[in-house]
């Protein structure tokens, strides 16, 4: 496959494809929720390289890195996952479920200010599942028609993660919805 303006291996696509191994290590060690949100962020720095700033990070989206970043996802919720079993166990701490905007910036408006009042917060995953989605739409099959909202979740996520990273405060639920069937 050509890579995009003609970019040598070794700038584009070599990194990733020495972290797939890596990767699927992280998804078969993620039998928990919180598990798979860790290994979904460390994944999704490994892609993208989050430890750039932001426009280094835009700079280096490409084709392959949107491919690998939905292959990942789809790993790590199969179609066979059973959602119930991630959930949390009842017990006295008060956990929240948001299912209301998913913009990172209404999130830190409205999400974040109850982390004073609950003790876990499950958001519904905003990154579309490959596993879910038909074909001619399918990130993995068409991941330039991608680029765009892919931006747009990793950013999220970039917001995202020193939230979840924290003890049970947030956990993303991957969303069990089928896009245009």
């Amino acid at each position: 496959m050509p890579l995009r303006l003609a970019k040598k291996y070794k700038h584009c696509c070599m990194s990733l494809d020495e972290g797939r191994e890596r990767r699927r290590d992280w998804i078969r060690a993620s039998p928990s929720l919180k598990k798979r949100n860790l290994a979904l962020i460390a994944a999704t720095s490994d892609i993208f390289s989050l430890n750039q700033p932001w426009d280094a990070v835009k700079a280096k989206m490409s084709d392959s890195r949107i491919r690998g970043f939905y292959s990942f996802i789809a790993g790590l919720w199969r179609t066979d996952t059973d959602y119930l079993s991630l959930l949390p166990k009842p017990d006295s701490s008060l956990c929240a479920l948001y299912l209301g905007e998913n913009d990172p910036e209404m999130m830190l408006q409205n999400v974040f200010p109850f982390s004073l009042y609950a003790d876990e917060i499950i958001l519904v995953n905003p990154f579309d599942n490959q596993n879910l989605v038909a074909d001619q739409f399918n990130p993995v099959a068409h991941p330039e028609e991608w680029r765009v909202q892919t931006l747009r979740l990793v950013y999220h996520l970039r917001i995202l993660a020193p939230w979840v990273k924290l003890k049970n405060l947030f956990n993303l639920l991957q969303s069990q919805r089928r896009s245009c069937p």
